[in-house]
């Protein structure tokens, strides 16, 4: 009885407080709520143990993103405490209701990489620079038995662009190639034109 009620006390020991993420999805131009957007995480780590105050926190890679090459484009590399990679956890996407509020539940406590889009809306934010947190994407850590609340996503509407291609005395031109290029920035913070489409 007593090794029944031990080994049940370890057990729960063991096991960890899950949390949750809530917030709302809302269109950037009207403040209006928008419904139906979908909402995606990916736990990509567990939160470093807290020290306690003044404690020495030795130097180095102790867990985390850190940014990378990866297969000849730009991205960022997970590890864990011995400095090796973290397979990222992908979990169930959520949509908004009516309201645009969403939430996910019984996480593991972790850093969470959050990610909305809904159709019409733009797919990826303006010229972002390197390192900022934009209106469609957020970081945040859970700790065990916790509720993170207040995440905001600002998604764009979507725009079209259009458009005549004329010689120089006003013809129209047939099987001309038109790109669309977004100014963006590259790792080390250069502004660069990325082509997005083509026509």
């Amino acid at each position: 009885m007593i090794a029944t009620v031990i080994a049940t006390s370890a057990l729960l020991l063991l096991q960890t407080a899950k949390g949750s993420i809530e917030g709302v999805v809302i269109n950037n131009t009207t403040n209006q709520p928008i419904a139906g957007a979908q909402v995606t995480a990916t736990r990509i780590g567990t939160p470093p143990p807290q020290q306690p105050a003044g404690a020495q926190v030795p130097s180095g890679i102790v867990g985390g993103v850190t940014g990378g090459v990866i297969a000849g484009g730009t991205g960022v590399m997970i590890v864990g405490p011995n400095g090796a990679p973290v397979q990222p956890v992908q979990i169930a996407p959520a949509r908004t209701s009516t309201s645009g509020q969403f939430s996910f539940r019984d996480l593991e406590p972790g850093t969470y990489l959050l990610r909305a889009s809904a159709d019409g809306y733009a797919q990826q934010e303006y010229n972002p620079r390197p390192g900022a947190q934009n209106g469609m994407s957020a970081s945040i850590n859970l700790a065990p038995d916790q509720t993170a609340r207040g995440t905001v996503f600002r998604l764009t509407p979507g725009g079209t662009v259009s458009g005549r291609v004329t010689g120089s005395s006003g013809e129209p031109l047939v099987n001309i190639e038109v790109s669309l290029l977004r100014s963006t920035y590259d790792p080390d913070g250069r502004k660069t034109l990325q082509q997005r489409a083509t026509g």
